[in-house]
């Protein structure tokens, strides 16, 4: 072998090690960064994001909500109806709470939120279904839509990775743990993965 083939295999050697470095140094710098985006408390501001004529509000504009929401830990979060509203809560611990409403009436979803308990994970509440994202930020946080179908809407933080379902009913008054126990409610499976 010459001394010419000779270096220019060395360099070969050499550029693959030094490729083989930036990638690996790369793929460790993303981990880092995505690990450090979920354990990041947010100090953001309102980040609500409205698609459609449904309303959104932030926590400066609404008003206080009557009586919280009845919850059954099988069930999930149940709406009580007050007047033309109805009113469901959420407090926002990690991960997020299946809820149950009512087809047919105005929804407020209240997210109660502390500054501790929100992250680079689940600083975002998406409802597809409604073409809605609210940015949470420390206290509360409210989501308006009308549910004009029964049945189950999922909804997700920004990166579709912690889910929960909005299961829409045709009668709260029916389901076990509100006001009249009359019939059992329908199942809610909702996972709660960390990102």
């Amino acid at each position: 072998m010459t001394k010419y083939n000779q270096n220019n295999e060395n360099e070969k050697i050499k550029i693959k090690y030094q490729r083989a470095r930036i990638t690996g140094l790369t793929i460790l710098l993303a981990a880092a960064f995505f690990l450090v985006a979920c354990q990041a408390p947010a100090a953001k501001a309102d980040k609500t994001i409205q698609t459609n004529p449904t309303t959104v509000q932030t926590n400066n504009t609404t008003k206080p909500a009557a009586d919280k929401p009845s919850s059954d830990s099988a069930n999930g979060n149940i709406a009580k109806i007050q007047g033309k509203v109805q009113t469901v809560t959420m407090d926002l611990s990690g991960g997020y709470q299946p809820i149950i409403v009512q087809k047919g009436i105005p929804v407020e979803f209240v997210v109660n939120a502390e500054a501790s308990s929100i992250n680079g994970c689940n600083e975002v509440i998406v409802i597809p279904e409604f073409k809605l994202q609210k940015g949470l930020v420390p206290g509360k946080n409210v989501i308006q839509f009308t549910p004009k179908k029964e049945g189950e809407i999922l909804y997700t933080c920004g990166m579709n990775m912690i889910r929960s379902s909005i299961t829409v009913v045709p009668d709260l008054s029916k389901i076990s743990g509100n006001s009249s126990p009359s019939a059992a409610a329908p199942s809610v499976n909702a996972p709660q993965p960390s990102c």
